[in-house]
């Protein structure tokens, strides 16, 4: 085996340089990632290309070989001769490929899952030298049994999702959580310590996770969804995709006004009003407007003419505002009973001499008219 793998390099290295063939990439027919079992078996879709480009000089393609390597190691092989109309597989290939294709492209028959793994496929022409194309992985993908997505919750902030797939091959690589493009992707999703994972003997696998709960809080970003991903992975780590679930709620995304800022003393009264995700507050019925009223707590009094301010919530700026155009800082709270009490009596009183002041002033004006 390693004599026959070091000839063979030789002569792909020697053709490389001699001659003008060019094979390869090895592809599948109409440049599908995968090939996966189909309900009504079509055959056409099990195809693989092993396309060449012959230049003057090659003279005719002679033979056309393929390789399927598991382990590091030749598992089956196939071989055409378009000049004799000669057809032959063999290990895992035998009885799996159709012979009476006259393209040099590799056909299943039928599928397994043993199928999956590297092929390679060469050309030989008539002048002898064989061009051979690079190994590429080709996966053998069973979805028929598809996938199972669960959720409950008990409120508009609150997500309890489940995920469950039947008997699928290869093992997925699944990944379920809140998305986010503006934080570049998943930051909150099921840790793999939660996927419960089990493999049946003919290497199908089952993969579930259950009651896993998500919040959607203050901190959440504007533009998060709940995602679902499923696909397949490579050998080398490259990705294909094979589903895409997107949950999305106005709840997780809605934006309120914020918290006030409460003065000394301060208190807040909300009318009509209710808390989004985030803390903030909108309206508690569609079309309804959030109020916020704000006076002096028990004990206190405001200094001044303002002794409460009104405010709503303007959903186009998302900031509280006053039909009187007050600010917080407007109503100055005080302790009742002190020095610093203010009505309109005071104003009343302001600039008058007091009653005893006067009678004194009236005394001594008498008192005067009389010695003089």
């Amino acid at each position: 085996m390693q004599y026959l793998a070091t000839s063979v390099a030789f002569i792909v290295v020697l053709g490389c340089v001699c001659s003008g063939l060019r094979v390869g990439p090895v592809r599948l027919i109409n440049n599908q990632d995968y090939i996966y079992y189909r309900h009504d078996n079509d055959t056409s879709f099990y195809v693989l290309q092993c396309p060449y480009t012959l230049k003057a000089g090659d003279g005719e393609v002679s033979k056309v070989s393929w390789i399927l390597w598991k382990d590091g190691g030749m598992a089956g092989t196939f071989e055409y001769q378009p000049r004799n109309r000669t057809f032959a597989a063999s290990g895992l290939l035998e009885g799996k490929v159709n012979l009476e294709r006259k393209d040099g492209s590799l056909q299943f028959t039928e599928l397994e899952y043993d199928l999956s793994g590297y092929y390679s496929c060469a050309v030989t022409p008539t002048n002898g030298r064989t061009v051979e194309a690079e190994k590429w992985e080709v996966l053998i993908v069973d979805i028929r049994g598809r996938w199972i997505i669960r959720e409950k919750s008990w409120d508009p902030c609150t997500l309890v999702k489940s995920f469950q797939t039947h008997a699928v091959f290869p093992e997925l690589t699944v990944r379920s959580g809140i998305y986010s493009d503006s934080w570049g992707g998943f930051y909150n999703e099921v840790p793999a310590s939660m996927y419960s994972k089990f493999v049946y003997p003919n290497k199908s696998v089952m993969l579930s996770y259950n009651d896993y709960t998500f919040e959607f809080v203050k901190d959440t970003p504007t533009d998060a969804v709940f995602m679902t991903t499923v696909g397949v992975t490579k050998s080398d780590n490259s990705y294909i995709s094979l589903d895409q679930v997107i949950l999305n709620s106005t709840a997780w995304t809605e934006r309120g006004c914020p918290e006030m800022s409460l003065k000394e003393y301060q208190k807040l009264i909300l009318r009509g009003a209710t808390f989004t995700c985030r803390d903030e507050f909108k309206p508690q019925n569609d079309g309804g407007t959030a109020l916020a009223f704000v006076e002096c707590k028990k004990g206190y009094h405001g200094h001044g003419v303002v002794q409460e301010l009104e405010f709503y919530c303007d959903l186009t700026s998302l900031n509280w505002t006053s039909p009187a155009g007050h600010r917080l800082s407007d109503l100055k709270c005080v302790l009742d009973g002190t020095d610093h009490h203010h009505n309109e009596r005071d104003d009343d009183n302001a600039g008058m001499v007091p009653l005893a002041s006067l009678t004194l002033l009236l005394t001594a004006l008498t008192l005067h008219r009389l010695i003089h």
